[in-house]
This record gives structure tokens, sequence and C-alpha cells, in this order.
């Protein structure tokens, strides 16, 4: 088998489900695994994925009358909440350094629920859908770009992976 390892120059890459794996895990291992990155890697892409669904979810619930709210005792709990929670557990976990990489996934969670609702936080009342919501946008924006800077130092994996799909070994 030609594993990513031993491709030599001019051998066609094996795109096959298993050749894609292989490489992708080699990559994986050679540049990110162990390594500070790794958690921030994670991190970012617990944000990015938390902020796609939440955006789809109450973009398609925006019209419905408790449309997949968490209502609590008629008080409706928004996500910031949630985001909260996730950020001081998150927190709690690194202060005995104990579960890496959830710890950096639960924050990744945490901080687009927040920052998804920071408009929420700055004027006290629900302004999601108002202009003023755009600053919830803002900040989303911000905070991605921020783990996306710290994620950036795994730019070899992400090298690998381009060469990859160009066919180059």
């Amino acid at each position: 088998m030609s594993g990513p390892l031993v491709q030599r120059e001019g051998e066609p890459v094996d795109r096959s489900i298993e050749g894609v794996r292989e490489r992708l895990a080699a990559a994986y291992d050679r540049h990110i695994r162990g390594r500070p990155v790794e958690a921030s890697s994670f991190a970012t892409i617990a944000y990015f994925v938390t902020l796609v669904v939440v955006r789809a979810f109450t973009t398609a619930t925006s019209g419905e009358t408790q449309g997949g709210d968490v209502v609590v005792g008629g008080v409706h709990v928004h996500h910031l909440v949630f985001g909260i929670v996730a950020i001081l557990v998150a927190g709690v976990l690194a202060l005995d350094e104990v579960f890496r990489l959830p710890r950096a996934i639960l924050f990744g969670i945490g901080a687009a629920l927040v920052l998804d609702e920071f408009a929420l936080l700055v004027f006290l009342k629900d302004v999601y859908w108002l202009p003023e919501g755009l600053l919830s946008g803002f900040a989303l924006a911000v905070g991605l770009l921020a783990l996306a800077v710290n994620a950036w130092r795994g730019r070899p994996f992400i090298g690998d992976l381009v060469a990859h799909i160009r066919g180059r070994p």
C-alpha cells in the first residue's frame, strides 16, 4: 500500500477513501497531534460549526412563536446563557489542565453562543433581528478571526491537504 509517507515522486496519488484517510491521518500526526495548535484548531472548528448551526436554526425559526426556544417558567432562555455556562465549564477544567481537546471544543462552542448574542449583552434587551443586532455579527467575526489566526499555526497541515487535493505527493 502506498501510504502518504512512502509516496514517490511521479506515482499517482491514491484518491480512494482509504488513501485520503491515510494521508489525512499522517498529515494530522505530523503537524497537529499533541502540539498546542491542536486545541486551537478544535476550538476554531467547534466555533465555526456552532455558529453555522445556531444561525441557521435561529433564522429558520425566527418567525415562529416558541419556535424551538428554551423556555423555563415562561422565560425565554437565550443561547447566550448556555454559552456562558460552556465557557465557565471549560475554564474550570483548565484550572487542572484536564480534558484538553474536549475543553477546547467546549470553549469554541461557548464563545460562538455568547458572541452570537453579544448585542443582547450590550443593550440588555433582545435586539437579535434589529439593526443593533449587527453588533453580534461584528463580535462573531472578531471572535472567528482571533481563533483562525491562532489556528493558522496549523498551516503545514493545510498545505499537506492542499497538496493532496492537487494530486501532489
